[in-house]
């Protein structure tokens, strides 16, 4: 069993260097990207829809769509990101 967050494991975890964290994300989404392409990121989105049918089988509400929109525009802007770090390599 884990033994409970003190808050000394708290301020170290926000203590963090986030920034590198983030730094090491990108590389492995440019990475992973290179590796698979196209096809490995329309496998990820199928299965993502297919998890997403299994827990909603009625379908999307308007608010479901617009959360989704939403979504969209904040994964296009990370993509974005990701072509940059690529070109730049």
């Amino acid at each position: 069993m884990a033994r409970p967050l003190s808050p000394a494991d708290i301020r170290s975890f926000a203590a963090r260097r986030w920034d590198l964290v983030a730094d090491e994300k990108l590389r492995f989404i440019v990475e992973r990207f290179e590796a698979t392409g196209i096809i490995g990121s329309r496998s990820a989105a199928r299965r993502l829809r297919e998890r997403w049918l299994a827990l909603h089988p009625e379908g999307a509400s308007d608010a479901d769509r617009d959360a989704d929109l939403k979504a969209h525009v904040a994964l296009k802007e990370k993509l974005d990101r990701v072509h940059n770090a690529a070109v730049r390599r």
